[in-house]
């Protein structure tokens, strides 16, 4: 018994992954396939736009805040609402507005958003530089669920999450 527990022990210490903090990496499923999976995010989001219909449980939320710096948050919710809080460098609250959009434009959305893979994550993950934020877009619909990030010094540059933020701050 005792015997076993040191192993188990020094298994967990020697361990690289304990070592270093940080979980072992596990295979990714392939993105490379023409067809998408049933119950992603993708398939959700055609599904929709060719049926010419908004799911309700559609939520798409875009967001560059700093903590120091301020920014922008997007929520966009498929039963027609949206809410957008821009907070200005020092100031404590954010300037709240909320709005209804149309059916039509939320399909706009929905057809950008497959236009340009936003379920997908496509910036490498890097160390931060000092002061260096992400922009975020989390996409939510009937279940399914994905993120991705750009550095937000890169928005303009990598022109995906932009659009994608500037057609949310255009619906009306």
């Amino acid at each position: 018994m005792k015997r076993s527990l040191l192993l188990l022990f020094t298994a967990l210490v020697l361990s690289p992954a304990v070592l270093m903090n940080r979980p072992t990496l596990k295979a990714w499923p392939s993105t490379d396939s023409l067809t998408p999976s049933k119950g992603s995010v993708e398939s959700e989001l055609k599904a929709a736009f060719a049926g010419g219909k908004v799911p309700p449980h559609l939520s798409v939320f875009y967001s560059d805040m700093h903590g120091l710096w301020g920014g922008t948050s997007i929520v966009i919710r498929g039963r027609g609402t949206g809410e957008r809080r821009e907070r200005s460098r020092g100031k404590e609250k954010p300037k709240v507005v909320k709005k209804r959009i149309d059916q039509g434009q939320l399909l706009e959305l929905i057809k950008l958003l497959i236009e340009l893979r936003a379920w997908e994550q496509q910036t490498p993950d890097r160390p931060p530089l000092p002061d260096e934020s992400r922009a975020t877009l989390s996409i939510s619909v009937n279940g399914q669920a994905s993120e991705s990030w750009e550095w937000f010094n890169e928005i303009s540059k990598n022109n995906r999450l932009i659009q994608i933020k500037t057609k949310m701050l255009g619906l009306k």
